[in-house]
């Protein structure tokens, strides 16, 4: 089977990548203006919370998307580390359908493991973070319904796996910009209704549900319907394919867990130590860097199942070309995000907004570490899609060291400065420069070749194919 992006999906990536983010985006004035400021503290912790939860899928949507291009590209089994050389022109149904059945096992279980700690640990922190209930009207129900939409948000992820892995880029972000305006219409209906925190907590449960049904629908088309219908996978089939995911899987999670630290868990360590309008402060910033973010490596997304086909077939001159392009639109878009940035403190302080940005020398330091880590992680994506973790000890440490600063600078009073100067210093130190490097010489990318030299002409091309056609 072969596994093409074609322009569709791309700008479908970019158009689920809007909603992705708008829900946020979209409906911050409309926060900022009917919450109070100790409203939006605690949005940005359910939101940290619910990143954390994801960390529960330990990798393996990743790994399940991965393999099941794999087997959908030809390979006969899965393995561990590499790439399995037993390659046809076949599809093994058998494989396809155990790695299936094993993506709906392994998720119906980390989804109700993960409520154990939410239930528990989360509740008490809320309790605490809230002045045991006292700042914030109805937080009971808004924690009750935040519990079980992170539950289902969490179990329906296999899908997006599924979709993706068949390379049915379109159809995922469909089911992605469907259920966001399901989201975005519940936000604001009940926002205006004067339901306050509770509407974006319930608006977050319903979602889940409506890219379920859509994404069911695309996927056991009757293609797939014709390759599994008659195949029936034991418990012990189930058991060994997920011993060999889980190899991978757990490395992943252990690196998600630390990026998160790095990441949108920071919120929750100042949490600790700062006033929950600090946090929101914070937490804005962090919002609207990651939709530079979102935004300037959608187009790498969108391919990853071709990158991972062109690693099977071994055809290495297009994954450059394609990767090459892929990080020139990346650097372009958070070079416009940059500027961005620097002026969205004059736009919040002329609306008068109720929670302002950081001072301006802290969202430029918080910029340039997020490109830095974008950045290498793009590079460290290759060799994750060879089933290479050469990076994963390097990213344990980085978070580690940034974790313990995190808390050292907040404990002796550096407040915002300290967490940033944790963040970046950790990061520069190897990370950041390390594997741009190595996975340039192991696939032969060259910066000004494949990313500047490819990209000019690639456009230059473009424009003249189209000022062709007009005349």
């Amino acid at each position: 089977m072969e596994i093409k992006v074609q322009k569709r999906d791309v700008i479908w990536s970019y158009l689920a990548q809007f909603f992705n983010l708008g829900v946020g985006f979209i409906t911050l004035p409309a926060i900022l203006k009917m919450l109070s400021a100790d409203e939006v503290g605690l949005n940005y912790i359910l939101i940290s919370i619910s990143s954390v939860i994801v960390l529960f899928d330990m990798g393996f949507s990743s790994q399940f998307s991965k393999n099941i291009t794999y087997v959908l590209s030809g390979a006969q089994t899965i393995e561990k580390e590499g790439i399995s050389s037993d390659y046809k022109d076949t599809i093994n149904a058998q494989l396809l359908t155990c790695v299936l059945a094993t993506a709906k096992s392994i998720y119906k279980r980390i989804s109700w493991i993960a409520m154990l700690p939410l239930l528990t640990v989360g509740s008490c922190y809320v309790w605490k973070v809230t002045d045991n209930g006292t700042s914030i009207d109805n937080i009971v129900p808004i924690w009750g319904v935040f519990c079980a939409s992170s539950f289902f948000n969490l179990y329906f992820l296999y899908y997006n796996s599924f979709l993706q892995g068949r390379g049915l880029v379109k159809e995922s972000k469909q089911g992605q910009v469907y259920s966001r305006i399901v989201q975005l219409a519940i936000t604001f209906t009940m926002l205006f209704c004067g339901c306050g925190l509770l509407s974006v907590v319930v608006a977050n449960l319903i979602a889940p549900f409506a890219f379920r049904l859509y994404a069911r629908y695309k996927f056991y088309d009757d293609f797939i319907k014709k390759i599994i219908s008659n195949n029936v996978v034991s418990s012990g089939e189930i058991k060994e394919t997920f011993k060999i995911l889980l190899y991978n899987a757990k490395k992943m999670g252990v690196i998600g867990i630390l990026s998160a630290a790095l990441g949108y868990a920071s919120t929750l360590i100042i949490g600790a130590f700062l006033p929950l309008a600090e946090v929101g402060s914070y937490g804005i910033m962090v919002q609207l860097i990651g939709i530079v973010g979102g935004v300037s490596t959608t187009f790498f997304y969108s391919l990853v199942p071709e990158f991972s086909q062109c690693l099977v077939k071994k055809q290495f001159i297009q994954l450059r070309a394609r990767f090459g392009f892929s990080m020139f639109v990346f650097i372009i878009v958070q070079m416009l995000g940059f500027v961005a940035m620097v002026i969205a403190p004059y736009f919040f302080r002329l609306f008068g907004f109720h929670t302002q940005l950081p001072c301006i020398e802290i969202v430029v330091i918080c910029c340039v570490y997020k490109f830095l880590e974008q950045n290498q992680s793009l590079y460290s994506q290759l060799l994750l899609f060879q089933n290479d973790l050469i990076f994963y000890h390097s990213a344990i440490w980085t978070g580690v060291f940034s974790i313990a600063l995190q808390f050292i600078f907040l404990y002796i009073g550096w407040g915002l400065w300290g967490v940033m100067i944790a963040q970046i210093v950790p990061l520069c130190a190897y990370a950041a420069w390390k594997w741009p490097v190595y996975s340039s010489k192991k696939f032969g990318i060259s910066t000004k070749r494949d990313i500047f030299q490819y990209s000019f002409s690639l456009i230059k091309n473009n424009y003249d194919r189209y000022i062709q056609n007009r005349r």
